[in-house]
């Protein structure tokens, strides 16, 4: 093999390693932005059994 064919192998490797670490921070924030929707959920749940008893009472 020559020096050319190790480089173009060796930028491959380099490229599909960072797709790799693309796709892994893109997971990351799929699964911040979930929690961060899941926790604003439960507070409109909260805030609106909240002041649905006050107008009841």
């Amino acid at each position: 093999m020559n020096l050319s064919t190790n480089l173009e192998r060796r930028k491959q490797e380099l490229m599909a390693m960072n797709s790799s670490v693309d796709v892994d921070m893109l997971q990351a924030e799929v699964e911040s932005k979930y929690q961060e929707l899941k926790d604003a959920d439960s507070l409109v749940d909260h805030v609106t059994k909240e002041l649905t008893s006050e107008f009841i009472i």
